[in-house]
């Protein structure tokens, strides 16, 4: 394939899936050396968002308008499904009443009624899928079942973490940034920075690094927020830290800096 490629995850260091335009899903079982195709779409016209597994044979892979394919047997087959639970109300009854009435309306509009899922996350015991107009949902039973959290923000949101000690970040569209613990509600960070957030990386007692656009690297610790400028400006996508250096996967390829405090 030759398509833009947007998520990779693995799961050990041999076997790993990435996802990208036209649904399509590539795999890996020697660590990267070679990789198979498993799935692609392109009458779809959607781009798979981000794509996870739990283990060497059960993954999720989501995209845009509700894009939700799963699978459990490693990507040999992929399954698709419509999360109607994550529909308003409103929405939801329109559909079970085109469904009676229009079935081929209904599936049309069951290929675009559902906003963008921008990411699937595992956290404590949940799964968590975070995307466009403001969608924060959870899973606890593996994303067999799906319910949608109260409406924290009306824009996109793009990056979703949680930490050992069970606080929670979500982050995306304009620098905008919710945090909670276990004991409280979603509180607004205030920014002043309006990059938009693709990325959050756990840092541990240094607290979260959160990646963004403009080459802004925002630094979040204990209700304090600090803001780092690269001097050359290219959007940060997503970062790892590898023997004490911050990797990142930026528009301007792969840049490399140490830590900061």
């Amino acid at each position: 394939t030759q398509v833009l490629l947007t998520a990779v995850n693995f799961v050990d260091s041999q076997h790993g899936w990435a996802c990208g335009h036209d649904a399509t899903i590539i795999n890996t079982t020697d660590g990267g050396l070679q990789w198979q195709l498993q799935l692609v779409k392109e009458s779809l016209d959607k781009p798979c968002l981000d794509i996870l597994f739990a283990d060497k044979l059960n993954g999720f892979a989501v995209g845009a308008y509700g894009m939700f394919y799963e699978t459990t047997d490693g990507g040999l087959s992929w399954n698709k499904r419509f999360l109607d639970s994550l529909l308003f109300e409103g929405d939801r009854d329109y559909l079970n009443d085109l469904k009676e009435t229009d079935p081929e309306g209904y599936e049309i509009e069951t290929s675009s009624i559902l906003p963008h899922f921008n990411r699937i996350v595992a956290a404590d015991n949940k799964l968590m899928l975070v995307g466009e107009m403001g969608l924060l949902a959870q899973s606890t039973d593996n994303g067999k079942t799906w319910q949608r959290n109260d409406e924290i923000y009306p824009g996109s949101f793009f990056a979703y973490a949680q930490n050992s000690e069970g606080e929670e970040l979500v982050a995306g569209l304009r620098g905008n940034i919710f945090s909670r613990d276990q004991h409280t509600q979603w509180q607004h960070i205030p920014n002043t920075k309006t990059a938009t957030v693709n990325s959050i990386l756990d840092v541990g007692e240094q607290g979260w690094l959160l990646l963004a656009n403009s080459g802004v690297i925002f630094h979040y610790k204990n209700n304090n927020l600090r803001v780092e400028q690269l001097p050359n400006g290219k959007s940060i996508l997503d970062a790892v830290i590898f023997k004490d250096q911050l990797i990142m996967a930026s528009e301007d390829g792969i840049k490399v800096k140490g830590i900061t405090p």
